[in-house]
């Protein structure tokens, strides 16, 4: 009798154990890949522009201050990082004094105080000199071996390397 219930006990757990795998349902995904490659000329049109010179005129003597307020947004836009932030306030400084550029600026980034005639979360204040570019030139071979020696932009070309 002990053999018997214990031997229908085992069997209902065997159908038990069956009917829950038997009820698993596998899906499979059918994927496909495909790399081409293939070889054809390419023109490539690259011209050879010569470098130019221009010397900087500082327009104020002084050092100039410019006050920017940016929201969190207009940060964020700027891509939210310091070096963004620095240009952009760059930029609007050279806009507000009509240089081509800010020598030796300096730069003051924090959150504002929200005193009074603040508008924006953050304050930057820039200190610098505008100036602008004047007496443009075409570089002379004579100017290729200043280029080199400062490591101008270009100056590893090799048409400007070969003028002695």
């Amino acid at each position: 009798m002990k053999k018997s219930i214990l031997l229908l006990m085992l069997s209902l757990c065997f159908c038990f154990a069956n009917t829950s795998f038997a009820q698993k349902t596998v899906t499979t995904t059918k994927t496909s890949y495909q790399n081409v490659q293939a070889r054809m000329p390419q023109v490539l049109v690259q011209p050879l522009v010569k470098p130019l010179i221009a010397e900087v005129k500082v327009i104020e003597e002084a050092k100039t201050k410019h006050t920017l307020y940016l929201t969190s947004q207009e940060v964020i836009d700027l891509g939210d990082n310091l070096e963004s932030t620095h240009n952009y306030g760059i930029f609007k400084f050279a806009e507000a004094v009509g240089a081509d550029m800010i020598v030796a600026a300096t730069f003051d980034f924090h959150t504002s105080k929200k005193s009074e005639g603040e508008q924006g979360d953050f304050t930057l204040v820039i200190h610098g000199f505008p100036a602008k570019f004047t007496k443009w030139y075409t570089a002379t071979p004579a100017d290729y071996e200043w280029m080199r020696i400062t490591g101008a932009e270009g100056a590893n070309n090799p048409v400007i390397k070969s003028v002695k």
